[in-house]
């Protein structure tokens, strides 16, 4: 049998760029996904939390419930957290002041000290962002326990 050696030689180069285009369009994948989250209609920063409400369901009184609201820029500019206020004193958020990209995430972690408050609880943060609408609420609620029961 004989060998062709352009022939070889031709679909070793095809196969060799087929094998790159392969390995090099992965990356791109990654890029589309990442910005997969990004309404192009939005002029401006907007939010997207993944959940508004969280139920912690039924923890004894004294118990310190954390939550963390995961949230993504899906507008055009970068969104900032300007501020995020509690309800009541026993309700306590936290946030970064770093300027979340579009198509990025950021997260407010809320604490909620069930120590003296029995019973149903709905505990409201209302976190304020360069947005439109600027306010936006996030709940925490659930069943504490009295110390007595």
């Amino acid at each position: 049998m004989k060998t062709n050696w352009n022939e070889a030689i031709s679909i070793l180069s095809i196969f060799s760029l087929v094998w790159l285009f392969a390995c090099s369009s992965g990356e791109g994948k990654k890029d589309v996904v990442q910005h997969q989250s990004i309404d192009s209609n939005i002029q401006g920063p907007a939010i997207r939390f993944e959940q508004e409400v969280f139920d912690f369901g039924t923890v004894k009184e004294g118990d310190v419930v954390e939550h963390t609201f995961v949230f993504t820029n899906v507008g055009s500019l970068p969104l900032l957290i300007e501020n995020a206020l509690a309800s009541c004193g026993c309700t306590v958020p936290e946030w970064s002041s770093e300027p979340i990209q579009p198509g990025k995430s950021g997260s407010i972690k809320v604490r909620f000290n069930t120590n003296n408050r029995p019973n149903q609880q709905l505990k409201t943060v209302t976190v304020r962002a360069n947005t439109d609408p600027a306010e936006t609420r996030l709940r925490i609620k659930g069943v504490v326990t009295p110390k007595n029961v």
